[in-house]
């Protein structure tokens, strides 16, 4: 039996600023597709913005290709980290 840890690594990528958007991994949901690309080369997808409990702060909730969830400041979403994809780019 093959360990489950080896499905999520993340795949070693040298991807340039001009590489296309990546197909989603089998892992992913249906019907994913990129909203954003990150300043180091990752796409993501921008689920929803909401609120931290702990500090009633802004957050920005999104998730990558494998399903994966993240949350970080709203702030920090907004700050050029991420770039919003054009509609023909994803």
């Amino acid at each position: 039996m093959k360990p489950l840890a080896g499905l999520f690594a993340k795949p070693k990528s040298d991807a340039s600023l001009s590489a296309p958007v990546p197909v989603p991994s089998p892992l992913a949901r249906t019907g994913w597709a990129a909203t954003h690309r990150h300043k180091k080369g990752g796409y993501y997808r921008l689920i929803s913005y909401g609120t931290n409990e702990a500090d009633r702060t802004s957050v920005a909730i999104y998730d990558d290709a494998v399903g994966s969830v993240w949350v970080r400041a709203a702030a920090e979403f907004d700050d050029g980290r991420f770039t919003p994809l054009r509609s023909d780019d994803a």
